[in-house]
């Protein structure tokens, strides 16, 4: 009887759960990423890493419109929202206001705040998570 159970516990085990499929907004998500990748690899192109805070600052000018126009269609999409969805869309947002506020502190030559928001808004991977989460990876 106990290598009956054990072998019942062990076919149990090796059952992988079926992955749940991406949501109708997942999959129209990820045809709006891919639409803008081109977009954002063209506006990027020509830059090259930031070494001052003035390079810093066109990084920002250039990611500005890409993140808030991304944002704009995504938030387009007709289709119901999984709760997943509200959150990538409310993290790309803050991405967003990320950007604004650095771009603020430089304009009020704040230099200390100026580096900490950008180097905050560049290591912020809040919307890459919850765009995976969303099953709209190819937002990420």
């Amino acid at each position: 009887m106990r290598s009956l159970a054990a072998a019942v516990l062990v076919g149990l085990a090796c059952v992988a759960p079926a992955a749940a499929a991406p949501s109708l907004w997942a999959k129209r998500a990820n045809a709006v990423c891919r639409s803008w990748a081109p977009r954002q690899k063209a506006a990027f192109a020509g830059l090259k890493t930031p070494r001052t805070k003035a390079d810093a600052l066109k990084y920002l000018r250039v990611a500005r419109p890409l993140e808030a126009g991304l944002l704009a269609d995504l938030r387009a999409i007709k289709a119901i929202r999984p709760a997943a969805a509200e959150k990538a869309l409310a993290a790309a947002a803050n991405d967003v206001r990320e950007l604004d506020a650095a771009i603020a502190a430089y304009r009020a030559s704040s230099t200390k705040r100026f580096s900490e928001l950008f180097t905050s808004w560049a290591n912020d991977n809040r919307a890459t998570k919850a765009f995976d989460a969303a099953g709209a990876g190819d937002c990420s």
